[in-house]
């Protein structure tokens, strides 16, 4: 029997792994460079938090597909390096919302001054038409899983027992 030939470079889901897995490489490099006080996977809730302050935890976990324990972890850490802090709640003091502290907000000016370099040359070969078809695809592809996850589990109105299966 003749085996179909396979090119996980031409595979969708091959592909994007491993697109994911050499810009996190890059971005830990840029994170380890400059010795954060924090484990790097928490950059992408100063990225959250740097486009708007002031959120809940249950939105941050929702926005970067991690559970409720593991953001609760990753807040800890940040609010331990003083790049973060928790403030009530407006309507409801129960419920504690996250805001950027003034060293938090030029840690991620920094960080964003040092990605937006990597971009420049990640991009070189690409045109700005491309460059937004790409980016409105991957929208619609991040929308589309993400509402997968929560149709998978109707019985969960946070999903955190979805996203704590692939935390």
């Amino acid at each position: 029997m003749i085996m179909p030939q396979f090119d996980p470079s031409k595979h969708f889901v091959f592909l994007t792994y491993r697109i994911s897995r050499l810009m996190d490489l890059i971005a830990t490099e840029i994170f380890t460079r400059k010795k954060l006080p924090f484990p790097t996977s928490c950059v992408d809730i100063l990225a959250d938090l740097y486009f708007k302050d002031g959120v809940l935890q249950k939105d941050i976990g929702y926005s970067i597909v991690r559970n409720k324990s593991s953001v609760t972890k990753m807040l800890d850490a940040l609010e331990s390096a003083d790049v973060i802090e928790r403030r009530d709640g407006i309507e409801d003091k129960r419920s504690k919302l996250i805001y950027l502290t003034d060293s938090g907000r030029n840690l991620c000016e920094q960080l964003k001054m040092e990605c937006d370099a990597v971009a420049a040359k990640q991009f070189i070969n690409i045109t700005k038409s491309e460059l937004n078809i790409v980016n409105r695809f991957l929208h619609k592809q991040y929308g589309t899983l993400y509402n997968f996850l929560k149709e998978a589990s109707p019985e969960s109105s946070d999903m955190d027992s979805q996203l704590g299966k692939i935390s």
